[in-house]
């Protein structure tokens, strides 16, 4: 199909014009613009369930060690009354038991949508598969 202009209509929507009296082709043009809260997060797990709205809610988590609230250093002395801090004192670090998992976000997602996510993760599943398999050598 050879295209002879494209026309901008109300609403952001382009209309391209082909040559030859087709159909004029309607576009949409999305621009993804990262807001000042954007980044990255690891995603370790999921936990959630149905809202009473029938909305799937999504918290993602991120595993990790806990950070100790408080710890205790040997004071070792040093020249002219000064001191250096030695090795900790691990019988007095004060921390949390088990591990932490790190919550950042609730994905509140309705049924259509979700399944537009599990159709595109599973297509990104299929290429990570593709792009780790190794070629059988013969």
């Amino acid at each position: 199909m050879s295209q002879s202009k494209a026309t901008p209509t109300p609403g952001c929507v382009e209309a391209t014009v082909p040559s030859g009296g087709e159909t004029p082709e309607r576009r949409l043009k999305f621009n993804y613009i990262k807001t000042a809260n954007f980044r990255a997060i690891a995603v370790d797990g999921v936990i959630g369930g149905l809202t009473p709205t029938g909305r799937i809610q999504m918290v993602p988590w991120t595993e990790r060690l806990p950070i100790p609230q408080q710890v205790v250093n040997q004071l070792l002395p040093a020249e002219r009354g000064a001191f250096t801090i030695g090795e900790e004192v691990l019988s007095e670090r004060v921390c949390r038991p088990g591990l932490i998992r790190d919550t950042e976000v609730c994905l509140m997602i309705d049924l259509k949508t979700a399944e537009q996510m599990v159709k595109w993760l599973h297509e990104r599943i299929e290429e990570a598969r593709g792009a780790t398999s190794k070629p059988e050598t013969e």
